[in-house]
């Protein structure tokens, strides 16, 4: 993949910001070249929470690292947990060593649903329409009389819209409802209430969505990777807007469809589970003559002017630490790529072979 350099939103900016989307960092392959060797390697350690990814200990332990232990490990090099760092931890850090958070104050500005598209609303004031790809949000109840306005207005058109109502503190499908009318609405904590996505694009009548894993590297320069795997995430019933109720219809969480009966049925192209390689939705787009760069390109854009916020306020380089990020993203039917959220330090569980083949480098 070349590199894309970003074009200043701000001129003044020029001097701070030196943003670069890219694959992976290339050095990855040439150490699992090295690895084989049959040479004298440098010990690495790692020290990762009791809670942290099993997979990750796994891909380590096979590239040669081993568990730190208190008091006999000489040193750590990677320190991985899910819980944010103290100020200390960032200062005690030695050039040798890495954490898996930076230090921004605005990492919950995007990885929080209701400050995500405050914070989206706020840029597509300022810049326009190159913010245009994230669906009309309310945040209930404070935007409760706007949306109301906004939701009549519609009825005089007769525009016959459907919203989707997140809670704001849940994650993995938890609390998510649709609603096509006001009295369906109900809610007792604060809620995204986003127009659905009506028309996504559907592969044999299923709908989909993609999970993109993206890591920055520092922030002076800004260095964002995007990793060119990724999940296309589906539903396991066929798409059916007659039927809002039906979670496995709409919902693509794979914590929600694992427990749908047609998980391991064989269904019509899309085959039996609910995930695919982001290489074989390539395939399928080009043997039904979609251009799936174009829309890559896209999405590369939306992550880009996602993230760039999120260094306005950083105070240092950030060049030892790095941060993991899931943007989920939706193609429209006529192919435009909506931003649905964003997640901090996405799962790296495997729970089944395409996150085998995904998931592991």
């Amino acid at each position: 993949m070349n590199k894309i350099h970003l074009p200043s939103i701000n001129s003044s900016e020029n001097n701070k910001i030196s943003n670069i989307i890219n694959s992976y960092p290339k050095n990855i392959k040439k150490y699992k070249e090295y690895n084989n060797h049959h040479v004298d390697k440098p010990k690495f350690y790692y020290k990762i929470s009791e809670k942290g990814p099993t997979l990750l200990k796994s891909i380590l332990q096979e590239r040669g690292w081993e568990e730190y232990v208190e008091n006999e490990s000489p040193w750590w090099n990677l320190w991985w947990q899910g819980k944010r760092y103290r100020k200390i931890d960032y200062e005690n850090c030695k050039n040798y060593q890495r954490l898996n958070h930076i230090s921004l104050p605005r990492n919950t500005w995007i990885t929080k649903k209701d400050a995500l598209f405050r914070l989206l609303r706020m840029l597509k004031g300022s810049y326009g329409s190159c913010y245009n790809f994230f669906p009309k949000t309310f945040i209930l109840p404070t935007e409760y009389l706007s949306f109301i306005k906004y939701y009549s207005e519609d009825r005089e058109k007769k525009i016959n819209s459907i919203w989707i109502c997140k809670p704001t503190d849940l994650s993995r499908g938890r609390g998510i409802f649709i609603i096509k009318s006001l009295n369906e609405l109900t809610y007792n904590n604060r809620i995204v209430l986003q127009r659905y996505i009506r028309d996504p694009l559907l592969i044999s009548g299923y709908k989909f969505d993609l999970r993109c894993y993206v890591m920055i590297k520092g922030t002076y320069p800004l260095n964002i990777y995007l990793y060119e795997e990724g999940l296309a995430r589906f539903a396991t019933n066929k798409y059916d807007t007659d039927d809002i109720t039906n979670v496995f219809s709409h919902l693509t969480n794979t914590s929600i469809n694992k427990l749908s009966p047609e998980l391991n049925s064989t269904k019509e192209k899309v085959g039996p589970g609910c995930k695919w390689s982001l290489k074989k939705l390539r395939n399928y787009f080009k043997e039904n003559n979609i251009n799936f760069e174009i829309i890559w390109n896209k999405i590369k854009a939306i992550i880009i002017l996602t993230l760039l916020p999120a260094i306005y306020e950083a105070k240092d380089d950030n060049s030892q630490c790095f941060e993991l990020f899931g943007f989920d993203i939706i193609i429209e039917k006529s192919l435009k790529p909506w931003l649905l959220e964003v997640n901090l330090s996405p799962a790296l569980n495997n729970e089944c072979n395409i996150d085998t083949v995904v998931k592991t480098v």
